[in-house]
């Protein structure tokens, strides 16, 4: 059924607004506000309100665009990665 282009305005969003992307951007502000640390899946998840999985997904693609520090060690044994926001991602995109 058809809805009319005032509808649409008002109920719509934009292309490429959509879920994911709005995601990444929260997660992306989320390590940006606290770039003095670094967090794993589950607390970026946790802080943003996304499961740990759709955080992993998400944060997995930020890493690729650089936007993203990935750290992979181990404690005890027992591996851990952690993620923090790329300053470096900024520097290249005022260049």
């Amino acid at each position: 059924m058809p809805i009319s282009a005032k509808e649409l305005e008002e109920k719509g969003k934009e292309v490429g607004t959509g879920p994911r992307e709005t995601r990444a951007s929260q997660v992306l502000d989320f390590l940006k506000d606290n770039q003095d640390n670094a967090f794993t899946q589950k607390e970026v998840g946790k802080e943003v309100g996304i499961n740990s999985t759709h955080a992993n997904s998400v944060l997995g693609d930020l890493v690729k665009k650089g936007s993203v520090r990935r750290k992979e060690y181990t404690v005890d044994g027992k591996p851990l990665i952690h993620y923090a926001f790329d300053p470096k991602s900024e520097e290249e995109e005022e260049a």
